[in-house]
């Protein structure tokens, strides 16, 4: 049971015991991609190009919502609701 805590833990947001939404996309869409890569480069399972560079594309975008949402809460020194 650690290990799905600690997944929860990562999902929600900072203080508060919700899961945050950009954290589960993000996290899904990394998921896949990585799939993605492990079946192309083991199992010969052809992922167009202009797929994978969306998911990759979603994935830095989530990160880069996440991390400037938790710099902006620090550096305001907001509680999170």
């Amino acid at each position: 049971m650690g290990v799905l805590k600690d997944l929860k833990d990562m999902l929600s947001s900072d203080d508060s015991n919700k899961l945050s939404s950009k954290r589960v996309i993000t996290f899904i869409a990394f998921l896949l991609v990585s799939i993605a890569f492990v079946s192309n480069l083991y199992f010969d399972v052809i992922v167009e190009d202009s797929m994978y560079d969306g998911m990759i594309q979603i994935v830095w975008a989530g990160l880069g919502v996440v991390v400037g949402e938790h710099l902006l809460k620090k550096k305001n020194g907001d509680k999170p609701e």
